[in-house]
């Protein structure tokens, strides 16, 4: 049998906080978001803790740590950041 990858989704974002330098192209924000890791394989399968960064215009705006966790068969893990 073949393992499959697990996928990844972004749930909604929600802006909490946005300012912007009139003159400058700074910005400071703040957001959360739900990550879903989603197991595709028929059997329980654990991944690893993982990093996911957050790019804007190709430059690291943020990063999380996504914990290790073990889904059961097909659910998705739901982890809110």
């Amino acid at each position: 049998m073949k393992v499959k990858t697990h996928k990844v989704r972004l749930g909604n974002i929600e802006v909490l906080d946005f300012n912007a330098v009139p003159a400058a192209p700074l910005f400071d924000t703040s957001f959360t978001t739900q990550i879903r890791v989603k197991n595709t394989n028929w059997g329980p399968n654990e991944f690893d803790a993982a990093n996911a960064t957050f790019l804007y215009q190709g430059l690291a705006v943020g990063q999380i740590v996504i914990p290790k966790s073990k889904p059961g068969m097909r659910p998705t893990k739901k982890n809110l950041c």
